[in-house]
């Protein structure tokens, strides 16, 4: 899940939480260079399982 808290400090305003409840938090400048490398594809070799 995914969530932004705006009343949270910058550095901490994304919140993603996984199945077992596990957190991130991160900045929304964090969360854009994710985004962007995902868009690129500099992420696709990252979870591949060998």
């Amino acid at each position: 899940m995914l969530f932004v808290d705006h009343s949270a400090p910058e550095e901490r305003r994304v919140i993603i939480t996984d199945d077992f409840g596990q957190r991130v938090e991160m900045s929304l400048d964090q969360f854009g260079s994710i985004v962007a490398a995902a868009k690129s594809g500099s992420l696709d070799n990252v979870a591949l399982v060998h």
